[in-house]
């Protein structure tokens, strides 16, 4: 432990986080790699300098779920990586109210529904606890409003994220919306037991396994723990209060 303390404290945020939470906004303009040269393209530069292809901006929403990620996974674990899970929480209402699917016409719509949902996750401590609405009501409200669309344009990896934060909000196979979703799951499953579209030129095996993973928790039952919320300071302030 005190190794890893020391190891991650010659680092900052930005090298974990791509931005510094103590900012208390979140980037519009940090570039993603570049698809055609590989990790490390660009880094910080306007252009692609191998290519000179013009760099897209990692949306702010992914973002705010990555951050979400590393700072819970470093929180449990004792190390700060980058900055305190809290820091990053009190980041979340700079993105409410959270846009819906708009009939297909909000291009972020899929980046606003995993940083929804990953809110849900790090805050039930990955489906360890069982949440209140009132809570997290504008992500509890998102995912209700925005279910049928995420149905309507066949989307099974989306719809067990869905499904799986919902039912930690108290929802069951007993409700309607649930019973729909999970059958729209069942409908999508290939013959070899998997999910999602598989490219045969694309070797990362990141996309069914994902899928297959959030198709598998949305359809299985399990036994929430108590009814809390993990890091209770942090809730608070994603709610708006103040870190003091």
């Amino acid at each position: 432990m005190a190794n890893g303390r020391a190891a991650a404290a010659k680092f900052g945020p930005v090298d974990f986080l791509q931005f510094d939470p103590a900012a208390r906004r979140i980037p519009a303009n940090v570039p993603a790699e570049c698809e055609t040269c590989g990790p490390g393209q660009p880094s910080a530069a306007f252009t692609c300098t191998p290519c000179t292809t013009p760099p897209t901006m990692i949306n702010p929403y992914e973002l705010l779920l990555d951050a979400l990620i590393t700072t819970w996974s470093g929180e449990h674990y004792g190390v700060k990586l980058g900055a305190d899970f809290g820091d990053v929480a009190a980041l979340i209402p700079t993105l409410r109210p959270y846009r819906g699917a708009e009939r297909g016409r909000n291009d972020d719509f899929i980046d606003i529904a995993y940083a929804v949902t990953h809110i849900v996750y790090v805050f039930n401590d990955y489906g360890k606890y069982r949440l209140r609405p009132e809570w997290l009501p504008q992500e509890y409200d998102y995912l209700k409003d925005n279910f049928e669309y995420v149905i309507a344009i066949d989307d099974p990896e989306t719809m067990g994220e869905f499904i799986d934060t919902l039912k930690s909000f108290g929802m069951t196979e007993k409700d309607p919306l649930i019973r729909r979703g999970m059958d729209f799951i069942l409908s999508r499953q290939h013959a070899d037991g998997s999910w999602g579209d598989i490219d045969p030129a694309d070797r990362d095996p990141y996309t069914p396994y994902h899928s297959t993973w959030t198709a598998i928790n949305g359809l299985m039952e399990y036994a929430l723990g108590e009814e809390r919320v993990s890091f209770p300071a942090a809730l608070k302030r994603a709610n708006g209060a103040d870190a003091g």
